[in-house]
């Protein structure tokens, strides 16, 4: 059985201390990554944000295009079914 009370007078206030301490009985081990810097903005994330940005004007013009020229419904249907994943997973 845990003690909780045990548990808090610890003192362990990190991220995920008290969640592990419930199973391991320990203190948490070391995390493999910083916390700290997981969410600063670097340049790799710009060049994600402007290729998915391009990606979504392309596929968003070509289903525009197609739903236009809707000549062969059959075909068209499937495709644009296909480039909606786009949108759909940008956002």
């Amino acid at each position: 059985m845990v003690n909780f009370s045990e548990i808090t007078q610890r003192g362990n206030n990190s991220l995920f201390g008290n969640f592990t301490n419930l199973f391991h009985g320990g203190d948490a081990p070391p995390l493999p990554y910083n916390l700290n810097s997981f969410f600063i903005f670097n340049e790799y994330g710009l060049i994600g944000g402007v290729c998915s940005a391009i990606a979504l004007v392309l596929a968003t013009h070509q289903i525009l295009m197609h739903l236009y020229f809707f000549n062969e419904p059959k075909l068209q249907l499937y495709i644009v079914r296909i480039l909606l994943m786009v949108p759909v997973n940008y956002f």
